[in-house]
This record gives C-alpha cells, sequence and structure tokens, in this order.
C-alpha cells in the first residue's frame, strides 16, 4: 500500500490525539518555530487563519479553526484515492465502455 503521508497530515495526526488545550500550544509552537506569528491572547470569538506546513484553513474560534486545519490537512491530494493512496484510475474498476464493438467468440462446429 503507498502511503501519501505529507508534513501537514503527520503534525494533523498527532494532533488528533493531544486534548484541546495542548493542541492549541502544539500548533502555537509549530506556527512560531516554522516563522509565523501566533497571537497569544485571542478573543474568544475572532476570525483566525492558521496557515501551517502547506495548509491553510479558518475559523471563528481558535479551537475552530484548529479542527478546520486539521480536516484540511487529513484530506488526501487529489487524484489520490482515500482508501489506499493509489492514484486514480480513469476506470476505477469498470468494465469496458458499452459503445465498443467487440466481436464474440465463434462457437465451434458441431463435429459429430
Amino acid at each position: 500500500m503507498i502511503m501519501c503521508q505529507t508534513l501537514a497530515s503527520q503534525f494533523a495526526d498527532t494532533l488528533t490525539a493531544l486534548p484541546a488545550g495542548e493542541r492549541r500550544d502544539a500548533v502555537a509552537c509549530a506556527v512560531i518555530e516554522t516563522g509565523g506569528q501566533y497571537p497569544f491572547q485571542i478573543p474568544y470569538r475572532a476570525a483566525l487563519e492558521i496557515q501551517l506546513h502547506g495548509t491553510v484553513a479558518a475559523g471563528w474560534t481558535e479551537d475552530e479553526a484548529i479542527k478546520n486545519w486539521i480536516d484540511t490537512a487529513q484530506r488526501p491530494p487529489p487524484g489520490i484515492r482515500a482508501t489506499d493512496g493509489r492514484p486514480d484510475c480513469p476506470y476505477n474498476g469498470q468494465g469496458l465502455a458499452s459503445d465498443l464493438d467487440i466481436p464474440a467468440v465463434p462457437t465451434p462446429a458441431n463435429c459429430g
């Protein structure tokens, strides 16, 4: 199985395992360590956008913005199947199109 695990999705998996209070600290540290700015005193209801590891998400509260960032980071990239990580196949397991003219196999002649 091919796994398409990006830095953002790895960090999102880590955040998912943390309680809400620790998620805030982990996101704030990651943003600051990667050169971003993170406000220390955020009003309870204020629009907040998180740009981290190439993933952007926003929310009306800090917890909502973090949850939206996790959801966005865990989405598979376009063209990748969510179940097994293989690239999408144009046929996706379907049979041949019905408009193709496929000759029937002739039945053998009666030899008796």
